[in-house]
């Protein structure tokens, strides 16, 4: 028995207007984000769900904050992953006008 899925997929050229798919990527992790929460509507979850990143660089006003709404529920998982063979970078903008960052070479965050 194959388990359904939903995969969004962001990309810095994306557009947080867009569906999240392959096509159509979002631009912000946020955005993915507040996707899963969406289709969680306030309970849990029917499938597993992936957010693939893109290649580039991500930058951030703020800090990205995750609560019990983001993660796994029923048995499902939902995965932050850097596309493979890519190298994906959050880099939140510091008050000094200076940046801070992480990065990622494909697999899960």
């Amino acid at each position: 028995m194959k388990i359904a899925s939903t995969t969004f997929y962001v990309a810095p050229e994306g557009v947080d207007t867009n569906p999240g798919d392959a096509s159509r990527p979002f631009r912000s992790v946020e955005r993915a984000r507040d996707a899963i929460r969406e289709l969680r509507g306030g309970g849990g979850l029917d499938e597993d769900v992936r957010v693939i990143l893109r290649p580039g660089v991500y930058f951030q006003a703020d800090s990205l904050r995750f609560d019990e709404r983001d993660g796994g529920a029923d048995g499902h998982s939902v995965v932050y992953a850097g596309e493979p063979g890519g190298k994906s970078i959050a880099r939140r903008s510091s008050p000094a006008g200076g940046s801070s960052g992480c990065s990622r070479t494909g697999g899960p965050w």
